[in-house]
């Protein structure tokens, strides 16, 4: 009976400390891995692997092989290679959602980030993007402890991993996509080369502890780091046929959602499109198209 008490008694003590311990966590600023690590390990990933330097509007990494995209700014964008999806029975045309398609990649295309309107933060580049964020809505981002990674929510379930000490961490970054609104589009998940489909636990929310189907990729940046320096290029372009704030928004929405976009400025009053971009990733030939496919003509 006394081994009983005590037993019981050792294990109400652990309760305790467990419990103790969470709180701790929890309250004590020291302990909080987000609070204390997240914007230093965001930024030294984008500075190392990706496009834009502290200032800059936006923020893009790229996978080692160049087919995945990450991209944070006045929007945040989850690009990837569509030959794969459509060669699994993917159909663009019938995906639903913010998104658009060429014939190489699908852009993903969210203004939130766990209830937070990015669009309207008050910020001067992407890091302080990020960082605002994080002050207005601690939740939106997540960090792993057995892995040790952290986890952006850009909504309908899409995601970005990246691991807290990337350079040395084998999960390195991963692509997370919801496959819902794939699968209603054609897309056989089994058949889709390149990415795992397989289900994840919700680590946090009232979904706690339940599994649910997604897409992942990831990659592994250990001893691969190769830094590139990328140089944006200001084009600006005429054009004929914009004559409302629809129009403004029209060419705006279609360009920022190329890949490798840093800014877009419609002046209806001159008739001008002026962008930044990377012309390695988008150049301006590619640029007039995607205007020119919205019904407005480019002047040579």
């Amino acid at each position: 009976m006394k081994k009983k008490i005590i037993c019981l008694m050792l294990a109400a003590v652990y309760a305790v400390i467990v419990i103790a311990s969470a709180i701790m966590l929890s309250a004590n600023p020291k302990f909080d891995v987000v609070a204390n690590h997240a914007a230093d390990s965001f930024k030294s990933l984008g500075e190392e692997i990706g496009l834009s330097g502290h200032g800059g509007p936006l923020y893009e990494v790229f996978s080692p092989d160049g087919t995945e995209i990450f991209s944070y700014g006045e929007s945040v964008r989850l690009t990837v290679d569509i030959g794969w999806f459509k060669a699994a029975g993917f159909d663009p045309e019938k995906f639903g959602g913010e998104a658009a398609a060429d014939d190489s990649r699908l852009t993903i295309i969210s203004n939130q980030v766990k209830g937070v309107d990015i669009a309207y933060v008050n910020a001067r580049g992407a890091f302080d993007v990020f960082e605002t964020v994080l002050r207005s809505n601690r939740h939106a981002l997540e960090y792993h402890m057995d892995h040790d990674l952290f986890e952006l929510h850009l909504g309908r379930g899409n995601t970005f991993r990246w691991a807290k000490d990337w350079r040395t961490n084998t999960r390195g970054m991963t692509f997370v996509l919801n496959p819902r609104p794939f699968i209603e589009a054609g897309l056989d998940p089994e058949n889709l080369a390149g990415w795992s489909f397989a289900n994840v636990n919700i680590m946090y929310g009232p979904k706690k502890g339940q599994t649910v189907p997604r897409l992942l990729k990831n990659y592994s940046y250990c001893g691969t780091i190769k830094k590139e320096v990328f140089d944006m290029e200001k084009t600006i372009i005429k054009v004929e046929g914009m004559s409302c704030e629809h129009c403004v928004g029209a060419v705006t929405r279609a360009v920022t959602a190329l890949p490798g976009i840093g800014g877009v400025a419609v002046e209806l009053k001159t008739g001008t499109v002026t962008v930044e971009h990377d012309p390695g990733i988008t150049n301006a030939i590619k640029i007039k198209a995607e205007i020119e496919d919205q019904g407005y003509d480019v002047v040579e």
